[in-house]
């Protein structure tokens, strides 16, 4: 399972609307502001041009390296004895980086906004 989150502002109210999507190919998630899908080709078309955010999972994350203008990551320093799912590599190349404030005082992570290059 996967998720995405697309919004929208409104510019009369000037207030935003959110939609979460579920894609998964397994099982099938309803509720209020909560579609499934089955492929992140099906979310995109359900989101309709809004600003989409992705929160994961790993497969999901891949998928949209290839088509993605904007990413808003945070990196966490910290080694996870056991962990096994990363977020994927990509070619830092293809983006300008603009690193952010880094927080924490036991755990440090840095927010990193990454812009592809045209």
């Amino acid at each position: 399972m996967s998720l995405l989150r697309c919004g929208a502002l409104d510019g009369i109210t000037g207030t935003t609307s959110y939609m979460n999507i579920v894609v998964s190919t397994t099982t099938e998630y309803q509720g209020d502001n909560l579609v499934s899908v089955k492929s992140l080709e099906d979310a995109l078309l359900l989101a309709k041009g809004r600003d989409v955010y992705i929160s994961g999972g790993y497969g999901l994350f891949k998928e949209a390296l290839q088509i993605v203008d904007k990413m808003y990551i945070t990196e966490v320093d910290l080694n996870i004895e056991d962990g096994d799912t990363f977020f994927p590599e990509f070619d830092i190349n293809d983006f300008e980086v603009l690193i952010g404030e880094t927080l924490g005082e036991e755990v440090k992570y840095t927010r990193t906004f990454y812009v592809r290059k045209k």
